[in-house]
């Protein structure tokens, strides 16, 4: 949901996640270096793990895991 609003607002975005290939997530991540895309969405599986110089900030949070989730 979130890297499809990202898409539909014009930024260059992509996914990273734990099923991909060892190679899907090296060519992810050569092309995230490269700026080929400005945003990379991914889970907590590589949080500590991105070296990145031109990544100007990272934002970790977690997805509320209840459907009718009213902030309790």
């Amino acid at each position: 949901m979130i890297y499809n609003k990202l898409v539909e607002a014009g930024f260059a975005a992509y996914i990273l996640f734990a099923k991909m290939t060892p190679k899907e997530r090296d060519e992810c991540m050569d092309k995230f270096r490269k700026q080929e895309y400005n945003v990379l969405i991914t889970t907590n599986m590589i949080a500590r793990g991105v070296d990145v110089p031109e990544a100007q900030f990272v934002i970790n949070y977690d997805v509320p895991v209840e459907r009718n989730f009213e902030g309790k």
